[in-house]
């Protein structure tokens, strides 16, 4: 038996090829593995982008907004002021409106990644359903003031507009009012002239109309009958008032959280006049304060994370802290409120109408309308006039004070008859205003 013996070299050279083909086969496998796990972690551990997808069912002021979203966390905005709520995969949710209108609601949907996607659907709900009681108008009256009509003569307008956007006022001839307030109302109108007026209203859902009506009947005062007319100018500061409800969404941080500290700001024109914060159920933050500005334009938001992470997120329920927050914002405007005129005929001892004669006293009470709502740093201005009925002629005024300062004592001469009387006026505990003619007996003032 022979033995060869094999070069240094070529036991080197073939140690090589063989290390270098197993490297290549490592190699190899590590590429196949590499594309294999990639696809793996986008397949498995990615999760796909989230889609806010939802469909709105209406019936009367409740909306049901049908879940059809896929992601983990988020927050449906149901476009009336009223706090987010938060998104919960595969459920539902049911809101109510406080009144009807047109909305636009909208979901945002995140997932763990935090990529987000938002959707926005109207809501109609301009016309409510017999569920929500449908519009209507309760307890519609209209009655004068002292129980007679006769021109001028002041009527007072009673009753409750539910379920509606704008309300209508035809006052008689030429009044139009709108509002867009509706609820319980009572109205001081005036009707100058002699006639039968329809005097109705007209509340309006959406394209649905609802109609009440009473038809007033006014009668021509006699020759030489008095009748007292007042304009009441209001003026002060309009303060309109909002109370806006928002929830701040905070994502959990990772790791190293810093304080939380975010900024809200007033609607522009308003000032912040509180800050209210409401309950944060998460146990991710501590320390959650909500204070007002020095110059009231903003409100700050400050907080401490006590976790983060994983286990944060699995005790809040998801990615986002909700934290409740409600600003009551106030805006003030100087202003002149429209006239309001009221009037009255002068009546005797019995209640009758009193035309100019040798009757000892006549009177007349108005009830004055209460300050404005609304308003602050308030003033009143009241213009008061006497008035004479005078055949072929018509009224004539015989008194008139731009400015009225009570209590009053003046005197006026009848245009007919050439009579002095003293006028008197002052204010009643009622808080009416009683206006007294006497006729003055003795010499020319």
């Amino acid at each position: 038996m022979s033995i060869t013996a094999v070069p240094a070299a070529a036991k080197k050279s073939g140690f090589g090829v063989f290390k270098a083909a197993l490297g290549g086969f490592a190699g190899l496998a590590t590429g196949v593995i590499g594309v294999y796990a990639t696809a793996l972690v986008d397949q498995v551990a990615k999760p796909g982008k989230p889609i806010a997808n939802f469909e709105v069912r209406a019936e009367g002021l409740t909306a049901n907004f049908q879940n059809h979203a896929t992601g983990q966390t988020g927050w449906w905005d149901f476009g009336d002021g009223s706090p987010l709520e938060p998104f919960e995969p595969e459920k539902s949710v049911v809101h109510t409106y406080a009144k009807p209108g047109n909305y636009s609601a909208k979901l945002t949907v995140r997932n763990f990644l935090m990529e987000e996607n938002d959707r926005s659907v109207p809501v109609d709900l301009g016309a409510a359903s017999a569920a929500a009681g449908g519009p209507a108008i309760n307890d519609f009256t209209v009655e004068p003031i002292g129980g007679y009509a006769t021109a001028p003569a002041t009527f007072r307008l009673r009753g409750e507009v539910k379920n509606v956007e704008r309300v209508i006022w035809d006052l008689g001839g030429d009044k139009l009012e709108v509002t867009d307030s509706p609820g319980v109302f009572e109205k001081l109108i005036v009707i100058e002239r002699p006639g039968t007026f329809p005097i109705q209203m007209i509340g309006l859902a959406g394209k649905t109309p609802v109609r009440k009506m009473a038809n007033v009947t006014v009668a021509a005062p006699s020759n030489g009958a008095f009748s007292v007319v007042l304009k009441i100018t209001d003026s002060g500061s309009q303060v309109e008032r909002k109370e806006i409800q928002q929830t701040v969404s905070l994502a959990i941080p990772a790791k190293d959280p810093k304080p939380v500290e975010r900024v809200l700001t007033a609607v522009p024109g308003f000032t912040i006049a509180e800050a209210k914060l409401g309950k944060v159920a998460s146990p991710a933050l501590k320390n959650v304060k909500v204070e007002v500005a020095a110059d009231k334009k903003s409100a700050k938001l400050t907080a401490e994370w006590a976790s983060s992470g994983d286990a944060a997120q699995k005790a809040t329920g998801g990615s986002d802290v909700m934290v409740p927050v409600t600003l009551i914002q106030e805006k003030s405007t100087p202003t002149n409120l429209p006239i309001a005129m009221l009037a009255s005929a002068f009546t005797g001892e019995g209640g009758f109408v009193m035309q100019n004669s040798t009757n000892p006293a006549r009177s007349a009470s108005i009830e004055l309308p209460p300050s404005p709502a609304g308003l602050s740093n308030t003033s009143r201005k009241i213009q008061l006039d006497i008035q004479e009925m005078i055949v072929g002629k018509g009224v004539a005024s015989i008194g008139k004070m731009e400015d009225l300062k009570l209590p009053l004592r003046a005197s006026i001469t009848s245009l007919s008859t050439g009579q002095v009387y003293i006028v008197e006026a002052s204010i009643q505990k009622n808080g009416s205003l009683r206006v007294v003619l006497t006729p003055h007996l003795g010499p020319k003032l």
